[in-house]
């Protein structure tokens, strides 16, 4: 998939993460953001797509509607809390309301119940990062639309940088906690100096998608040892054994010789149950 100067196409800009997804018939459901052509002062304009093919190799066709659009659902999308700019610069190169560019990417799809679900990136505020949440439903001609855009999901510890990209959860069945996986980083322009901008994997839980969320450290969400990763998926979830297998590739700062390159495989470990009912009931009573 790459971006088209097809008329009307949805990423005929650019076309930047997404996820993939089984469905119960079989169908693989690609989710990615679009980009469409805007203006030169405005590159940044994001749209969340789903494709949908019977084989996992080959796209037929690219959807001409998103299943979310900042400028179509504007009113909507401000209705759930989340924060957008002014509607006429969305997408803007120098960021919105003195934060960062607008945020509307990197969609993550997954079942839950007999529904499917979506995460993306977004905010709560010009410098508040926030994980969009909605549930779909398929029309008539069996495309995909939001059928509700639930409120922000916010981080506890959102206030420490400004962008969680790439969210993705997971559902331990035994314990029914979710665990959430996003990079962060602190960018505020995109003009900004490398040396300023640091990024991060961040992993929290909960008892419930909507949260609250805690980080799974307890003083921070920070997962060690992965210095210069960025967009990890997680490979497999061995949630009885308490270890998540990542894999991420690395960022512009790390040594030239691997930068855009996949690290090797990594294991987290996560605390285990007894810590975890700890910090949910420390986060807990800390909210009373």
């Amino acid at each position: 998939m790459q971006s088209t100067s097809q008329p009307n196409a949805t990423l005929s800009d650019n076309v930047w993460s997404g996820s993939t997804l089984r469905d119960s018939d079989g169908t693989f459901l690609f989710a990615y953001t679009g980009l469409p052509s805007v203006s030169k002062d405005r590159r940044f304009l994001q749209t969340i797509c789903i494709a949908d093919s019977p084989e996992p190799g080959h796209v037929p066709r690219l959807p001409l509607t998103p299943v979310s659009d900042p400028v179509r659902d504007y009113d909507s999308i401000r209705a759930a809390g989340y924060f957008l700019g002014e509607r006429d610069t969305l997408g803007a190169n120098c960021g919105e309301s003195g934060g960062p560019i607008l945020a509307w990417r990197d969609p993550f799809l997954f079942a839950h119940g007999d529904r499917i679900h979506a995460l993306w990136a977004a905010k709560a505020g010009p410098l508040q990062p926030a994980v969009a949440h909605a549930i779909l439903r398929r029309e008539n001609n069996g495309g995909l639309v939001v059928d509700q855009l639930l409120p922000p999901i916010l981080l506890p510890d959102g206030d420490t940088f400004t962008q969680a990209e790439v969210p993705k959860v997971y559902f331990d069945v035994d314990r029914q906690q979710y665990w959430m996986i996003i990079s962060g980083c602190n960018r505020i322009s995109e003009d900004q100096p490398d040396d300023e901008i640091v990024k991060d994997q961040r992993l929290y839980v909960s008892e419930a998608l909507q949260g609250p969320w805690i980080a799974y450290r307890g003083t921070t969400s920070v997962i060690p040892g992965i210095a210069h990763l960025f967009g990890a998926s997680v490979m497999d979830a061995d949630f009885a054994g308490g270890k998540l297998r990542l894999i991420a590739p690395y960022t512009e700062m790390a040594d030239p010789a691997v930068q855009l390159t996949f690290a090797p495989i990594t294991t987290v470990t996560l605390p285990d149950s007894d810590r975890v009912a700890a910090l949910m009931g420390k986060s807990l009573a800390d909210r009373s």
